[in-house]
């Protein structure tokens, strides 16, 4: 009996622990899950909305393309092949939810065309599916895989505070590509003599984009279209000759980008350490085998014309503004050398600062659109047609006096004499009916 009773002693002890210990267990875990649950309410519910929603939706996507700003149909207008201004040989798509959040595994689309460039008015896709949560969608076109590669290695993963392919809109809009142009090298002194002729200023291909913006489950059934415009101005600079031209001449732009944003809009920030680029050079006279063809002279009422595509800068003032630069005859060979000398004359070296005849600052968008609270930047998409008139002069007291803007080199801000007007060009000599704007130029013949 005696023995009974210690045993059941001891297995009441033994329940009285379990329930202790069961009822501590249940009270850490029922802590542990009220932890559990406030953490999450701290949360941004974008996780868990994508975890409710966040489905994919097939929607059909239609590719169009804006029209260049002041274009006209003629040939002239168009110096690039329709493969490179108008067609599109890749698409990408970069989706955005509502936060501004990309995720490359799961937002990020791109299209590769089989047969080359293809024609945009032909582009229509009808097997993508976007998630029903974006609420930005960005199409690029022409593009490379190491553009892309770029992008995400730039701001995700290593050396960010992303999660590797994990981006916001701000940092797409912050994203830049360099600008592939056509080159052209020549071979021998009388190649040289001409060059930059039809490559220099033309892109390898043009970059394009689009935005869209709203629910994509609202364009389930008409599909979404994307009109694209190109990402780059189109300058259709013309020097016009009203003097017989029988020396060396020359130009070069500056305050020009070597890349471009891609997202519509954003406009790159102008360095003042930008080198000038697309120097349009030709050395005259031209002998006897020369490549371009021999020529002693530009004739009265000849022209010699460019095409130059450039990004949009986001000038404020005539210091971002792009401007050109024009040389003749002594003040061209110093700048650019001639190679056609005997013995062939070499370019100062590039820290030497050489006078130009002329300068002219690329302000034409005051006139094109009216109002606008910022005259010294170039759109995109958008065409300038610009020619001056040329005129040769020996007597100095036959130049335009005006004040020029300080020409700054070396550190150092110097204002010096332009032997020609500082041209600004909302007040043009004359407007044509397509729209260029006509400059007249006197330039000292020395």
């Amino acid at each position: 009996m005696k023995a009974n009773t210690k045993q059941q002693a001891i297995d009441n002890l033994i329940k009285v622990i379990m329930i202790s210990v069961m009822k501590n267990l249940f009270i850490l875990l029922l802590a542990l899950l009220t932890f559990t649950t406030c953490d999450d309410s701290d949360q941004d519910d974008t996780w868990l909305q994508k975890k409710k929603g966040g489905r994919l939706v097939e929607i059909p996507v239609y590719i169009g393309l804006r029209p260049m700003v002041n274009a006209i149909t003629t040939r002239a207008e168009n110096p690039l092949d329709p493969a490179t201004e108008n067609y599109m040989n890749s698409l990408r798509f970069f989706e955005f939810d509502q936060e501004g959040f990309h995720n490359r595994n799961e937002n990020y689309h791109e299209i590769l065309f089989s047969q080359g460039h293809t024609s945009y008015p032909n582009i229509s896709i009808h097997d993508i599916k976007f998630h029903e949560l974006s609420r930005t969608i960005v199409c690029v076109a022409n593009i490379t895989p190491r553009n892309v590669e770029d992008l995400y290695n730039t701001y995700s993963g290593t050396g960010t505070d992303k999660e590797e392919g994990h981006i916001t809109l701000d940092d797409f809009k912050k994203w830049m590509i360099d600008v592939e142009y056509q080159q052209y090298d020549a071979e021998n002194p009388n190649e040289k003599a001409f060059f930059s002729s039809v490559y220099e200023g033309l892109p390898v291909s043009m970059p394009m984009s689009a935005v869209f913006e709203g629910n994509p489950m609202d364009f389930q059934n008409k599909g979404i279209t994307f009109y694209m415009g190109r990402l780059l101005t189109m300058l259709h600079f013309t020097l016009y000759f009203k003097s017989e031209i029988d020396k060396p001449f020359g130009a070069e732009f500056n305050n020009v980008a070597t890349q471009t944003h891609l997202f519509p809009g954003e406009r790159v920030e102008v360095d003042p350490n930008w080198t000038p680029r697309f120097q349009i050079v030709d050395i005259l006279p031209r002998p006897q085998g020369a490549y371009w063809g021999p020529r002693e002279s530009y004739k009265v009422g000849e022209s010699v014309q460019r095409y130059l595509y450039i990004p949009a800068t986001a000038a404020t003032d005539w210091k971002t503004a792009v401007f050109a630069d024009i040389f003749y005859g002594k003040a061209c060979e110093q700048r650019f050398g001639n190679p056609l000398a005997d013995p062939p004359i070499q370019p100062v070296p590039r820290d030497q600062y050489v006078i130009p005849n002329a300068r002219v600052f690329l302000t034409a968008n005051r006139l094109n659109t009216p109002g606008i609270s910022n005259p010294y930047q170039l759109d995109a998409n958008t065409i300038y047609r610009i020619r001056l008139n040329l005129t040769l002069t020996n007597d100095s007291s036959k130049l335009d006096s005006y004040d020029t803007p300080p020409i700054i080199f070396d550190g150092e801000t110097t204002r010096a004499a332009l032997p020609t007007r500082a041209l600004s060009l909302d007040s043009p000599d004359a407007v044509l009916s397509d729209g260029t704007l006509i400059y007249n130029v006197t330039v000292l013949d020395k």
